[in-house]
């Protein structure tokens, strides 16, 4: 999403004729624009991702299923030119590629992740030279197991930050690699930022404009001895080192799903599903950047239905939106709750949509201005087709 508030919304359909996954995309500039496809007609298409740079130029990544190798393609939306490139593959051509993400600098850099041969690799976009670079590996070729669940952030000068899932002795941690502005990854800077006697899932990113960093995850283990907890570690730029991880969510009930995200003076938001007194309901904890310190664990809803899976925008003051899904009584609907920093405080549940059927999943942006659109896939009551709706939140 640009500052003013311009945006792309991707999201994969079922093809007229049936049989394939197209990648659709549209536009959002005061109106809703578009309707483009963008993979190759003859190729399944899978997880598209998409991220938007300052003048409104997009880099959309996906991945492909029904064909060997599976493979990582792109397509470039051209703000000047209001144009969408056609779809390339930017992976190798003798492994399955599987699982990109992408992320822009506000000038046009950019750079997508993927997981291939049990390896995270990477490949960035010049935007000066209008190409892409050769791709490079970001994870450490001495340990063994798979990499997976890669993420990745670039600040404002184009430096990126890379986080994944890796064993590391018995356990699965998380680890980071970090590339200079215009620079490649070196496999021998991988490092590992939380581990245990426990394994860790589904790592999270986010990274500010001066290349300060949050990752947070959860731990867990095939025993279920463990409390399912979320934990959170920070990239300090100044000092090129990442903190000690810590627990930041304060109920023993099982948390999962953690995002987070980050505005430009380095505070920080995250949110997560936790069962609480026997509910599934939505947490979250605020970084004061100015303290340095984690606040307290707070309930986004106090609802009696099941909640699930978060998310959270930024603005540029440090205000935030907060979506996630829950039951209205009838069926699974779009909930919002707004931080303020002028109250400190959240504002209380909101209702987005109140459409018939199920909501299936959903996102959220914010512009710097503080502009909201909130996306969800709602399941039609009848036909149990699935259309993708928005809602601009001012």
């Amino acid at each position: 999403m640009t500052p003013e508030g311009k945006a792309v919304v991707v999201w994969q359909q079922q093809s007229d004729m049936g049989w394939n996954w197209d990648v659709r995309v549209k536009r959002y500039d005061a109106n809703w624009t578009g309707g483009t496809t963008l993979n190759i007609s003859s190729v399944s298409s899978i997880g598209p991702e998409v991220a938007v740079d300052d003048d409104g130029n997009a880099i959309v990544a996906w991945g492909s299923i029904d064909v060997t190798p599976q493979s990582v393609y792109v397509s470039r939306f051209d703000a000047a030119n209001s144009t969408w490139s056609a779809g390339t593959t930017i992976s190798g051509n003798s492994q399955d590629a599987v699982n990109p993400r992408v992320s822009v600098a506000p000038g046009g850099d950019g750079l997508v992740v993927w997981m291939e041969a049990g390896d995270i690799m990477a490949r960035r976009y010049d935007g000066v030279l209008d190409q892409w670079q050769p791709f490079t590996t970001v994870d450490d070729p001495n340990q063994f197991g798979a990499a997976e669940e890669p993420r990745v952030g670039i600040d404002d000068t184009g430096a990126a930050v890379v986080v994944w899932r890796q064993p590391f002795g018995s356990y699965k941690s998380v680890w980071a690699n970090r590339a200079e502005p215009g620079g490649t990854f070196m496999q021998a800077q991988a490092q590992v930022i939380g581990s245990g006697n426990v394994h860790l899932a589904l790592p999270e990113l986010a990274v500010d404009p001066a290349g300060n960093a949050f990752v947070v995850w959860r731990t867990y283990d095939y025993n279920g001895m463990a409390n399912f907890d979320i934990w959170a570690a920070r990239y300090d730029e100044g000092s090129g080192m990442w903190s000690n991880p810590q627990v930041i969510d304060a109920f023993d009930g099982t948390a999962d799903f953690p995002r987070v995200a980050v505005d430009p003076s380095g505070n920080a938001i995250v949110v997560w599903q936790q069962i609480e007194n026997g509910v599934r309901s939505i947490l979250a904890n605020r970084y004061d950047a100015g303290s340095g310190d984690w606040g307290l664990t707070e309930g986004l809803e106090t609802a009696s239905e099941a909640a699930s899976l978060p998310r959270v925008a930024m603005d540029a003051a440090g205000n935030a939106v907060a979506v996630w899904m829950q039951s209205d009584g009838t069926s699974e609907s779009v909930y919002a709750n707004r931080y303020l920093v002028a109250s400190n405080a959240w504002q209380g549940r909101e209702l987005v949509e109140t459409a018939a059927g199920d909501v299936l999943d959903l996102d959220v942006a914010v512009s710097a201005g503080g502009v909201a659109i909130v996306v969800w896939s709602q399941q039609q009551s009848i036909t149990n087709i699935a259309d993708i709706y928005a809602s601009v939140l001012e």
